[in-house]
């Protein structure tokens, strides 16, 4: 356990497709990831220090109607901390920021991850769409999630669409299927405090309807 512990790892990615196996919700994840990291200490006590650079790094979902582009992140490893010192990204015609730090101790401790959106597009799909201003934060400490940030809508629509939907007749009757009792997953603790000013500028529209939502 105490032996001398002393390398060097190079690492050059040209493409992050292989994570699509950790978040098979995207329907792409893109870009290129080189790592240049030392290890010191020993064995028992690894200490490993160095900087993660990426560039190009793309995320698509189209089914929510997410699609942000040449991303670009910088961080540093020193120890057991791990530093986002930079990472922005583009959204549509704006961008969403983000600097923040992590204890990997043991496993992920505790994280501090702060976020800013700039007239950025989150949303973009046939029925809806979204750009967003504004900054939040998420924070992860003994086992609990806090989230909180503040934003603002700049452009918003929601169509509702044109036609009625069908509804079953009286007549029909829908038992459940008997079974055992789904099991509850495994949660964290979260505490969650975000508002979002629409701003009077999420438009309605469907169904006859034609406004403009307001309020916080």
């Amino acid at each position: 356990g105490d032996t001398p512990l002393s390398g060097r790892l190079t690492l050059a990615l040209r493409s992050l497709g292989w994570a699509r196996v950790l978040a098979p919700e995207f329907d792409r994840i893109d870009g290129a990831l080189t790592a240049q990291i030392e290890a010191g200490g020993s064995i028992a006590a690894p200490r490993l220090t160095g900087k993660l650079d990426g560039e190009r790094i793309a995320l698509r979902a189209i089914g929510p109607g997410v699609d942000l582009r040449d991303g670009r992140l910088r961080a540093s490893l020193d120890g057991n901390r791990l530093m986002l010192n930079a990472f922005d990204i583009r959204a549509g015609r704006g961008r969403i920021t983000a600097s923040g730090n992590a204890d990997l101790d043991g496993g992920l401790q505790r994280l501090e991850l702060e976020a800013r959106a700039e007239s950025a597009q989150i949303l973009l799909a046939p029925q809806w769409n979204a750009t967003v201003s504004g900054s939040g934060k998420l924070g992860l400490r003994d086992r609990r999630i806090a989230i909180n940030g503040r934003f603002v809508l700049d452009e918003g629509r929601y169509d509702l669409g044109n036609q009625t939907r069908p509804e079953l007749g009286d007549d029909v009757i829908i038992r459940p299927a008997a079974g055992k009792p789904a099991e509850r997953a495994s949660t964290l603790p979260a505490q969650l405090d975000v508002s979002i000013d629409l701003n009077n500028r999420l438009a309605l529209r469907g169904n006859g309807l034609d406004a403009l939502l307001g309020g916080t």
